[in-house]
């Protein structure tokens, strides 16, 4: 075995979580600074369900899952969803890794890869 894995593998918990943290939080301010939120086809269509549901389920149409349009109701503006959804990545990317250690299925690759990983995807940032 290598030298440098076996100072990888020698590294403290926390050093790995201090580490994967600042990964994904560092990423996610950079895609804030960098990239703003984008209106797609179907965004009004989510608002429009949103509204719906704050105006009561007796207007809500059924045209989608009302799970989405719950959650746009009490965060407010595209701006704030594209924060929290930031937020909600971060999260995942640190459930994965506090996951891990109550698990440790396959050591240090696993543990460290799969939140790493996780932390990349591009479908996870927001």
């Amino acid at each position: 075995m290598s030298k440098a894995w076996h100072l990888v593998e020698n590294l403290k918990t926390r050093t790995w979580l201090v580490m994967v943290t600042t990964v994904a939080v560092v990423e996610r301010v950079l895609l804030y600074l960098s990239y703003r939120p984008v209106i797609y086809h179907d965004t009004g269509g989510y608002w429009q369900l949103a509204g719906q549901l704050l105006a009561g389920w007796d207007t809500y149409d059924g045209t989608r899952t009302p799970v989405y349009p719950a959650f746009l109701v009490p965060i407010g503006p595209d701006e704030r969803v594209y924060v929290a959804q930031l937020v909600l990545g971060l999260a995942t990317t640190l459930l994965f890794f506090l996951s891990w250690l109550a698990h440790q299925p396959k050591g240090l690759v696993w543990g460290i890869g799969c939140p790493g990983a996780h932390a990349q995807s591009g479908s996870t940032l927001f």
